[in-house]
């Protein structure tokens, strides 16, 4: 769903994020620096694979909750 390149910021405030199908970083794959701030990311259960829903290669900075939530 999100691509930060490296020297990039995305900042996301207030947003359910719904995970794609792909079997590798379903949601978010940052190599820059993502600010999450009350951000609820929904991973999709009957997706099969060793992916993760966000995969972080760079810096993640998390304010207030920020939750990983399965859902069908």
């Amino acid at each position: 769903v999100f691509n930060v390149s490296g020297s990039k910021l995305l900042s996301l405030k207030y947003v359910d994020i719904y995970s794609g199908n792909n079997l590798n970083n379903r949601s978010i794959l940052n190599r820059g620096t993502l600010n999450l701030e009350n951000v609820n990311i929904y991973e999709k259960s009957t997706v099969i694979g060793t992916g993760t829903t966000l995969t972080n290669l760079g810096n993640v900075n998390v304010f207030g909750n920020v939750n990983v939530v399965s859902y069908p």
